[in-house]
């Protein structure tokens, strides 16, 4: 079956729409993740607080707990291509606007008012996005697509840290805003370029809380959302937790630090490429992965060794793409056609809407005890993920019934 699998996920590129998304998609991440590094950077150097840097970060993921739902709902009634359209003009302003906070020396306020604006943005752009993802790959492809997806995304992850480390030392913070301002030229150029596969509309006449509401009759799809929400809470947001670890515990400078989220980049791009020869449907591969990811906050928080935290992060970025891409197949199992989006969006929700509470926790315990404390707690609190996982997954070996063998109780 792997082997299978492989053959179609390279057969996917050969559809146009597809590729020339998922070709804009790898620039526009690159771009993105250049911002993400340079924002974290920026504000612990203004403020020398790593609660600072987890205040900011969830100023921008407050959003996502109130809209990615409904904008994946209402993605499946107007259509995918013009919302996003409409959505990457705004994360272009948004990012101008962090290009010239950062150009003019602001303070604290601005970035955060700044972050909670793109925020509202990137909360409506994430699950419609990734549901246009699917739709391009088609139906039966979900799986497929997620490797494909991922392998892009930590292609996009491998280049942007020590791009953002050389622009951080040699040009200026504000160059990686307004990179990424000029990344979103090309997603929209992308976007017109495609063709949005066309779908009946929602034959429910429900509210869009009330188709919401539906998808969570199935008792497993309850428990993949609670452990994926605890993950998200606990290890899954680790780029800002990450910055304070190399200023603080590790004492490097910007460059060490794109180095770091580079190996943590190459660790997940290899585990990518892998994904396309492995059996993604086995669930001892997903158990394992979110085993892992504990794991490597342990082994963090036991080293201040720079080559030794570089190949955590290699782990680390391996493991972490292996549970969210068979995460994000396995829940695809319980979408039709017209509850892509709202699936989807319930899935962010559960992704980034945790986000602010988490990035609070470890900026906060950071701040008064130790970055390394941060960490074990983030390990403890995944093992209660862990333990919400394995009650929703299939017991024994691949060849028992697999993740995407799923009823539609």
């Amino acid at each position: 079956m792997p082997g299978n699998e492989r053959r179609s996920a390279l057969a996917l590129l050969k559809r146009r729409d597809l590729s020339i998304y998922l070709a804009c998609q790898l620039f526009g991440y690159t771009c993105s993740w250049v911002q993400i590094v340079a924002l974290g950077w920026v504000v612990l150097q203004t403020t020398d607080s790593p609660f600072a840097v987890g205040a900011v970060t969830a100023a921008a993921t407050v959003p996502a707990i109130f809209i990615s739902p409904v904008a994946g709902a209402f993605a499946d009634r107007w259509g995918k291509k013009i919302m996003l359209v409409l959505v990457q003009v705004g994360l272009a302003l948004t990012s101008i606007a962090f290009g010239l906070a950062v150009f003019y020396g602001f303070g604290l306020s601005y970035y955060l008012a700044l972050a909670v604006a793109a925020g509202i943005v990137n909360a409506i752009d994430g699950p419609v996005r990734q549901s246009l993802m699917y739709d391009l790959g088609g139906k039966e492809n979900v799986a497929e697509s997620s490797a494909l997806s991922a392998l892009t995304f930590n292609s996009a992850r491998a280049f942007s840290g020590p791009v953002a480390g050389y622009l951080l030392t040699a040009v200026g913070a504000a160059s990686c805003f307004f990179l990424n301002a000029a990344a979103y030229l090309v997603v929209l150029a992308g976007l017109v370029a495609i063709r949005e596969p066309a779908h009946a509309a929602p034959a429910k006449e429900n509210s869009v809380f009330g188709d919401l509401l539906e998808l969570f009759n199935d008792r497993r799809l309850k428990l993949l959302y609670v452990s994926l929400a605890i993950y998200s809470l606990s290890t899954l947001n680790h780029i800002q937790i990450f910055t304070v670890y190399v200023k603080l515990s590790l004492n490097a400078d910007a460059k060490t630090l794109g180095d770091f989220v580079g190996w943590l980049g190459a660790g997940a791009l290899a585990s990518s490429i892998a994904l396309i020869w492995m059996d993604r449907s086995d669930p001892r591969a997903l158990r394992l992965s979110a085993l892992a990811l504990p794991c490597c906050f342990l082994a963090l928080a036991g080293t201040e060794n720079v080559l030794v935290a570089e190949a955590t992060a290699c782990v680390f970025g391996a493991a972490i793409v292996q549970y969210l891409v068979r995460m994000a197949a396995l829940v695809q199992t319980f979408a039709t056609p017209d509850t892509r989006g709202k699936v989807t969006g319930l899935f962010f929700m559960c992704l980034v809407g945790p986000t602010p509470l988490s990035l609070l926790l470890s900026g906060a315990i950071a701040q008064l005890t130790s970055v390394g404390a941060a960490l074990v707690t983030g390990a403890l609190l995944a093992l209660i993920g862990y333990w919400a996982l394995a009650r929703a997954l299939p017991a024994g070996p691949a060849s028992e019934p697999q993740l995407g063998e799923v009823s539609d109780a």
